[in-house]
């Protein structure tokens, strides 16, 4: 039995990086063919979503002023009667004024002039490639500060907004902000889309008072990958886990590895109209948006570092009920030039399309029992395993993993499946859980009695691992029940 390469975090082994993206010719961000597929590009999808409805640059594409090519081409020279239009134009960006409390002049006199300065001083980014050994992007404050500024303005013309994803390849994400500026007043979540807005917006007001020495702090996006393991040959014993009370949130905890509940495409629709966890995550830590620009689409097996980031704001509600908190100084000791913030992203499985295609023949209960056989299918659970290993394993990060439940969502997993799985990963790095269940009075009930008898009984990972991959594994009934059955 071979354990392959998989080692705990005492080890000090890193995990190895990602690779040069395959299938295409990608040289940056600026001027050239991302990728080019058999007819030597890739087809763009019918009516996308033109950069030049952005209104903050429509009167750039009118004038003509603009010629340089790529994302830094701007004109500053917009006059006050033209920003004045441009709010009447931007229903959302009124509303997120609105939620700030922040006045008009404010903002189109002081703050955006000075965005426009930043967004010019922007010097196009490294991007990280699946399964290249390059794996890591370092950037000052100051240059995510310009690439986000960019994003605001929509001036990134090689990467056309459709949805999530961007019309020249699907695989990138969307960077620009002209789906939320545009939104119309009448979309069911315009207050909420309003509401991150005002985050973004409250970040770059709060920005504009960082001293030199904040500005040359390092934000670090490292992707990462986990090689291929037999779990079942795992003998790291089982970590400690600490459940928290129900309604808790895991924003709220500051000093361990956060999970980010990513989509593959990373922060999701956090500059369309989402408003779950990745997407207010990314609102409160606006920092976070500059990983767009240079992660593509995670593979299985990948995740996401982001260590580094500032929280600069608060949130209210969820979902369709979001609004802007109130500003947020965080606090978070810099170590070595860098924030001692740790942010991990990882995608669970999706099980959506089996949950339609069954849901629609037979019905709701035949589509959850569809689901739980997929979703504990030899295949998919070893997926998990190792993406949660990937975005587990960050040596110089706290010893602790705060999560929850895991791709129980939107992804319509299985809050006790999710907990045991990201349990082992946990295990295997060496690391304690901090789970936060929210409303699954099952998982805070539940898995601290599971957690302490099969510590107690010397159940390891590779025993757990085991049981979950062989027939014994009953596809219909409780996890935690047949687990503690099992041992």
């Amino acid at each position: 039995c071979n354990p392959g390469r998989l080692c705990n975090r005492k080890s000090g082994t890193m995990l190895q990086g990602v690779g040069a993206l395959a299938g295409g010719a990608m040289v940056g961000l600026v001027g050239v063919r991302m990728f080019a597929g058999k007819d030597g590009h890739k087809p763009i999808p019918p009516k996308p979503k033109a950069v030049n409805n952005h209104p903050l640059i429509a009167y750039q594409m009118r004038s003509r002023k603009v010629v340089a090519p790529g994302p830094t081409g701007v004109d500053t020279s917009m006059n006050r009667g033209e920003i004045n239009g441009t709010l009447q134009r931007s229903a959302c960006l009124a509303e997120a004024l609105t939620q700030l409390g922040m006045s008009s002049e404010t903002f189109f006199d002081n703050v955006l002039p000075w965005l426009h300065d930043q967004a010019d001083n922007y010097t196009p980014l490294s991007m990280l490639h699946p399964q290249s050994t390059s794996n890591e992007v370092n950037m000052t404050k100051q240059q995510c500060l310009s690439a986000v500024a960019n994003q605001f303005l929509s001036r990134f013309k090689w990467r056309t907004t459709t949805y999530i994803t961007c019309a020249e390849n699907e695989t990138y994400p969307s960077v620009n902000f002209d789906c939320m500026i545009n939104l119309d007043p009448e979309a069911r979540k315009f207050q909420a889309t309003a509401a991150k807005l005002a985050g973004v917006i409250k970040y770059f007001s709060d920005m504009k008072q960082k001293t030199e020495k904040e500005l040359q702090q390092t934000i670090t996006f490292r992707r990462a990958v986990a090689p291929s393991y037999n779990w079942a040959c795992s003998t790291a014993p089982l970590s400690d886990v600490k459940v928290q009370e129900l309604k808790q949130s895991i924003d709220l905890d500051k000093t361990p590895i956060r999970v980010d509940f990513a989509n593959k495409i990373m922060g999701g629709s956090a500059i369309g109209t989402g408003a779950a966890q990745e997407e207010i995550m990314f609102a409160l830590y606006p920092e976070l948006f500059a990983s767009r620009i240079v992660s593509p689409k995670l593979q299985d097996g990948e995740a996401l570092h982001m260590i580094g980031t500032e929280q600069f704001s608060t949130a209210q509600g969820y979902e369709s009920s979001l609004r802007y908190g109130d500003s947020y100084k965080d606090k978070t000791a810099i170590v070595r030039g860098r924030r001692h913030s740790f942010i991990t992203a990882i995608d669970a499985v999706d099980l959506r399309p089996v949950v339609k295609q069954v849901q629609a023949a037979e019905g709701d209960e035949a589509a959850q029992r569809a689901a739980n056989v997929a979703q504990r299918s030899p295949a998919n659970l070893n997926r998990d395993l190792t993406k949660a290993y990937a975005g587990f394993n960050i040596p110089e990060g706290p010893d602790t993993i705060a999560t929850g439940n895991w791709g129980c969502g939107v992804f319509k997993g299985d809050p006790e499946l999710k907990s045991v799985v990201q349990w082992l990963a946990c295990s295997q790095v060496g690391k304690t859980m901090k789970y936060y269940p929210w409303d699954n009075a099952t998982v805070k009930e539940q898995l601290p009695e599971l957690v302490s008898e099969l510590r107690g009984k010397g159940v390891n990972v590779g025993h757990i691992s085991e049981f979950l991959f062989s027939d014994k594994f009953d596809a219909q009934k409780s996890v935690f029940q047949q687990l503690r059955e099992a041992f």
